[in-house]
């Protein structure tokens, strides 16, 4: 289960620190901080962390992972 960052950085072995002002990070940054939107997106049916989705979902354009969570419901 993802119960907060730096964890879940433990857990996919992400031990590189990017810091980029694009704001699509800090929108991902708040929701993981927030846990909302982002943790539907990349868990998986066990709330366990699917590192395919984590990775797909840290490249991908915030604007689309948004997208792709209002047409899932």
């Amino acid at each position: 289960m993802v119960s907060d960052l730096p964890s879940l950085c433990d857990n996919l072995r992400l031990y590189l620190l990017v810091v980029n002002d694009n704001i699509d990070y800090q929108l991902k940054f708040m929701d993981i901080a927030t846990q909302t939107n982002s943790i539907a997106f990349f868990s998986d049916a066990n709330g366990y962390v699917d590192p395919h989705k984590f990775i797909q979902w840290w490249f991908e354009g915030y604007e689309d992972v948004i997208n792709s969570l209002v047409e899932k419901k």
